[in-house]
């Protein structure tokens, strides 16, 4: 079994620093003291969601990026999360991917509200700079991801065992993403190794084996291999 390959983690980080050293160089990068003061690192389990948004319809995925259905959020809480004694759901089932406004679609259960109720219990990552942003496409000052509509802003949510597989994100834009609760299993691999995860025109399937804590045949060895903990965020 290969040892996992952990990525940098690193504290104290100043706006400049992490333009410089990682944004710029296209370097990913672990911040570990950037969410201690929040509300939402003590507050924001599966039971707390489940209490204060269980009747907010949500969208839900299958494994990638493919809507299967929508519903309350009690319902795939305590189908796939919330269900005691019960073992992981494992790799196929759903999760949530819950957006702020992307589009015009008025039927689409979009998050904005339910982040607009959230905004007291978060803040902006204090080494994420607030000018210089190609997401919002306007700029009319320093933008805060709290209060403004970041449309690729949301909130992920996903029973143990669930997953997404091998992907680029549909933009292609860098991406903070913050673990409040439970952890994140991840493989990153450099952009360099495209053509070699895929075939047929196809990214490759590249299967975990929670038993051996372990990942099946990966063609080619990743970038990282590590494990995100609730109060760090991942660049």
């Amino acid at each position: 079994m290969k040892p996992p390959i952990p990525l940098e983690r690193t504290q104290a980080l100043t706006q400049d620093a992490f333009v410089e050293s990682y944004l710029a160089r296209n370097r990913p990068v672990i911040v570990t003291d950037a969410m201690q003061q929040w509300d939402a690192l003590r507050d924001w389990s599966p039971a707390w969601f489940r209490e204060h948004f269980g009747d907010e319809i949500v969208q839900i995925y299958d494994d990638l990026f493919f809507m299967v259905s929508t519903r309350p959020l009690r319902q795939y809480l305590d189908r796939f999360v919330l269900h005691a004694g019960a073992a992981p759901a494992g790799p196929k089932a759903p999760y949530i991917r819950w957006y702020s406004r992307q589009d015009a679609r008025d039927a689409f259960p979009w998050s904005d509200d339910v982040f607009a109720r959230l905004a007291p219990q978060w803040s902006r990552p204090y080494f994420m700079p607030q000018r210089d942003l190609l997401l919002p496409f306007h700029d009319d000052g320093a933008r805060d991801p709290v209060h403004a509509q970041f449309p690729a802003r949301g909130i992920f949510i996903s029973a143990a065992g669930a997953r997404t597989r091998l992907h680029v994100d549909p933009w292609a834009s860098d991406a903070l993403l913050c673990q409040v609760h439970g952890r994140k299993r991840f493989l990153l691999f450099a952009p360099a190794d495209a053509a070699s995860l895929a075939r047929d025109g196809q990214l490759v399937d590249i299967r975990y084996d929670p038993a051996t804590d372990a990942w099946i045949d990966p063609p080619v060895t990743p970038h990282a291999d590590d494990c995100l903990q609730p109060g760090e965020i991942i660049l």
